[in-house]
């Protein structure tokens, strides 16, 4: 191995030296050429004035024909080198004397023709010409002689090189290079790591110095490597996670302490058992719902599986990847335990669906209970479905306090529950407002349900006297009936057609009830009424915004506001309220133009306030989810910002929970772009329908703000009290801002801040209120420096 090392290395350095060599011959020979070339061409220059002179000489012997004067004066030109024929012409052009000469067969490069011209005193005359011609012979010898000797020269300094590389190679170069060949092939074995001991202060001294460093580093990371190794084995089997690997037969080959610790197995028991040995599922196929997939794409993530623990059954979410190890495929795999998530998102399932305040179905959960019903009931069942709304709740909300208002609330739908037929479904869609739906007919069968009866005892029971703290108060109700299917074919045309029924009670007197009948088109009427009102207050400019301030709880200053949207009826001069009209605006594509007036007329007034108190504080205005679907929805408030020079990061838009739900890809598009134009987002009155965890970490959001439903009972309720702090802490966990909507009295406001919510806002504070009101109270309450 070292012999052929050393021919190798040898031969190359030969032929690097030949083709060296042959180079410099080449260039010298080129160099030596052109010297001789220019020397010749010199010469000839030379010449061309020698012969001028040689005309001249011969000019009187010519003249006096004395030609043996003119050869024997030629006779030197002829003897000079290339000069291959002499030839003098007579005035007539003839030949009066050629003289070749022994180079007279050379080739004629050039031929020179000097006239012949006689001076005397008075004559000067023409008398012949003198030709010379002349060849490259000297030139071409010379070029000849200098190759050979080029030659000669490069073979001999060849033969000396080839000697001295040889000589090198073998004493210089070799015996380094396979002291390095030894040493790598004794370091091949993974603990073995062999120095070269060469001491010479040359560049293999260099090169061999970095190979033994860089051993040494290899080894040191070769020890760092075994160690990690040692830890990674450690953390694999100490990480709370339940990990393990799998055969493509779906047999236990590892599996971490966790696990057998987890399912109180030792490791000799957990291994080679199959996993459908652990799952609590006859509909999980690990060949269907993990292996086959990963074998087409590498990897599954949280696949759902019941696995069973001491006799119960647990929900898991299982991770894996298809791994290679050996040539040999197998699954590593990771179980998480979601069994504490589960519960919580069963809890906020049924938050979604419930009113937290009465326990009853909320109008989602109602809506969709209602549509099951439907949906799977016999062609021939009839249902009566009530609308029940009290009279003149809203005055004992603004006289009382919501308080007050709430455990009414709670009281009445107890009492409803009670008076309602074995079967009704129940709900409270929201405020004072509950739904019930009956079976009026099964089959085409009556039921031997008067649904008139259950009407009036419904009245009965509103109507009884309320105790509440040593006050005794008596309301009364309306109600509103819709058949179903006489009346509608669906949940909502049901809904609709009691609600409207419910506005000719209230009509007719409050305290009664009303079966919708198809000639009832009031409200209709009503209806189209505030959206003729609506249409003129966008044409004429004339929407109101009020402002209701946010305030920081701590500092007890104005961090910003939320800007409320009013219309006021030109009949009557009262102010409309929202609820009255943004359903029409939804319903008619007018909450597009609607909210762009609110945004600019918002983010205006805001920006007034800024100049007049050199202070930032925010702008929070509502966005319907309608508006989310319009294209130009980041465009318009773009130019809004711009147009009043009031910076995005003070925009707070705030948007249902219900657009989370939808989760289409141009509200997901259209909020991810506001986010990055700098507004914030905020989900307004959050758990109040819709709440799911897994919606907030899909969306950009910045602001939760807690509906007043948790708020107003945190003061008697225990359990409200721990929701709110929950919600607390999960906004905290996700880095998100609370804002307390309801703030009615000073406990709410204590115990908001004990729980470290910074920001609320409500009637405590101040009612929503026209801009020169508002501006008012920021100049007498003061502008906190802090920022939502």
């Amino acid at each position: 191995m070292q012999k052929t090392l050393s021919i190798k290395i040898a031969g190359k350095l030969a032929i690097m030296l030949l083709c060296a060599l042959f180079i410099a011959t080449l260039g010298s020979y080129m160099y030596a050429d052109q010297r001789a070339t220019d020397e010749y061409e010199s010469r000839l220059i030379v010449l061309d004035e020698e012969l001028k002179v040689y005309a001249d000489l011969i000019s009187e012997p010519v003249w006096g024909f004395d030609y043996k004067t003119v050869k024997s004066i030629l006779s030197i030109l002829i003897s000079q080198a290339d000069v291959i024929n002499i030839i003098v012409l007579d005035d007539n052009n003839q030949k009066i004397l050629d003289l070749p000469t022994l180079n007279s067969h050379h080739e004629v490069l050039i031929s020179y023709s000097i006239p012949v011209v006689f001076s005397a005193p008075n004559v000067t005359k023409h008398i012949g010409r003198l030709i010379v011609d002349i060849g490259n012979h000297s030139l071409i010898e010379k070029r000849k002689d200098t190759l050979f000797d080029l030659i000669s020269l490069s073979i001999g300094v060849f033969f000396l090189l080839s000697i001295a590389s040889w000589l090198f190679v073998k004493y210089v170069v070799s015996r380094p290079l396979n002291a390095i060949l030894f040493a790598i092939s004794e370091s091949r074995g993974d603990d073995h790591f062999c120095d070269i001991d060469h001491v010479a202060n040359d560049e293999f001294g260099i090169v061999i110095g970095e190979y033994n460093n860089l051993q040494k580093r290899l080894q040191i990371q070769h020890q760092n490597l075994k160690e990690s190794g040692e830890r990674i084995t450690t953390l694999y089997n100490t990480t709370p996670s339940i990990m393990f690997s799998l055969s493509l037969d779906g047999d236990i080959i590892e599996a971490n302490d966790y696990f057998t610790d987890y399912f109180k197995l030792s490791r000799n028991r957990a291994i080679n058992q199959k996993f459908l040995n652990f799952v609590d599922s006859n509909e999980f196929d690990i060949h269907k719902d993990v292996l086959h997939p990963l074998l087409v794409d590498n990897e599954v993530h949280e696949i759902f599986v019941l696995i069973k623990v001491d006799g119960e059954s647990r929900p898991v979410l299982l991770d894996a990847r298809l791994h290679i190890e050996n040539n040999t495929q197998k699954v590593l795999a990771v179980m998480t335990d979601i069994s504490g998530l589960v519960a919580t998102q069963k809890e906020l399932d049924r938050q979604a669906t419930h009113d937290l305040l009465t326990g009853l179905l909320n109008r989602f959960g109602f809506q969709n209970k209602v549509e099951k019903i439907l949906r799977n009931s016999a062609k021939s069942d009839a249902y009566a479905l009530i609308i029940i709304d009290l009279d003149h709740f809203k005055s004992i909300n603004d006289i009382f306090g919501h308080q007050i208002g709430d455990s009414i609330i709670q009281i009445l739908s107890k009492r409803i529950i009670n008076y309602l037929p074995v079967g009704s479904v129940s709900a409270r869609l929201g405020g004072d407002e509950f739904a019930v739906l009956i079976k009026d007919q099964s089959a085409g069968v009556p039921n031997n349900i008067d649904i008139s009866n259950v009407c009036n005892n419904i009245l009965e029971c509103l109507s009884l006297p309320i105790l509440i703290e040593e006050r005794t108060m008596n309301l009364s109700g309306s109600l509103g009936v819709s058949y179903y299917p006489k009346d509608a074919s669906s949940v909502n045309e049901l809904l609709r057609n009691a609600d409207i029924a419910m506005y000719r009670a209230k009509q007719m007197g409050r305290g009664t009830e009303y079966v919708f009948e198809q000639a009832l088109q009031h409200e209709i009427t009503e209806k189209a009424r505030y959206e003729a009102i609506l249409r003129r207050a966008l044409e004429a400019d004339t929407v109101l915004v009020y402002y209701q301030p946010i305030i920081d709880l701590n500092l007890d200053g104005v961090v910003g506001a939320e800007a409320l949207v009013r219309l006021k009826d030109p009949d009557t001069g009262d102010i409309i309220f929202p609820d009255l009209f943004i359903s029409i605006a939804e319903d008619t594509g007018l909450i597009i133009q609607l909210g762009k007036k609110v945004l600019e007329k918002a983010v205006e007034d805001t920006q007034l306030l800024r100049d007049k108190f050199k202070e930032d504080f925010y702008i929070s205005v509502n966005f319907s989810n309608r508006q989310f679907q319009q294209g130009n929805l980041v465009e318009t408030v773009k130019d809004v910002l711009y147009q009043s020079q009031l910076p995005a990061h003070l925009l707070l838009v705030e948007l249902t929970e219900s657009l989370l739900i939808q989760n289409n890809s141009q509200s997901h598009s259209v909020l991810k772009s506001l986010h990055d134009l700098g507004c914030k987002l905020a989900i307004d009155d959050f758990g109040t329908g819709y709440s799911a965890l897994s919606y907030l970490n899909q969306f950009p959001i910045d602001i939760l703000k807690i509906d007043r439903s948790f708020i107003s009972k945190c003061e008697s309720n225990a359990t409200d009290q721990s929701l709110v702090a929950a919600i607390l802490n999960m906004s905290k966990g996700l880095n998100m801002k609370v804002v307390a909507e309801g703030i009615e009295n000073e406990y709410q406001r204590e115990f908001l801040i004990s729980k470290e919510c910074h920001l609320g806002q409500g009637y405590f504070f101040s009612r929503p209120v026209p801009f020169d009101k508002f501006d008012q109270y920021v100049e007498n309450y003061g502008v906190s420096h802090a920022t939502a």
